[in-house]
């Protein structure tokens, strides 16, 4: 049981490392997603993310100017706006479900 927690943590630690960095991005806006209120969700339609650029680059470890770059696939512009200094999550729920079933 031990070793399995091990290796579980050990895979977490690891992953991001080996995922290109569109998919830590993905990742990353999944796991605010999952954890925010489903009600919520559904009610505005919409997950902000008042983080900064460069804050988001650091989190998926890019740089803030490959960070923009990953920002222009046609596929993410379908989901995340920006406005105001805010990144926008267009209809989060949609988003889970069009990423869980790519990968």
């Amino acid at each position: 049981m031990v070793s399995r927690e091990i290796r579980c943590n050990l895979d977490k630690i690891m992953t991001p490392g080996c995922m290109p960095a569109a998919e830590r991005l993905g990742r990353f806006v999944r796991e605010l997603i999952f954890e925010e209120d489903p009600d919520e969700l559904q009610k505005y339609g919409k997950l902000e993310l008042p983080l900064r650029s460069c804050e988001r680059a650091e989190i998926i470890a890019v740089t803030p100017q490959h960070l923009y770059r990953i920002l222009k696939n046609p596929e993410l512009r379908r989901h995340l706006k920006q406005s105001r200094k805010i990144r926008t999550v267009r209809d989060p729920l949609v988003f889970m479900h069009e990423e869980s079933t790519q990968s």
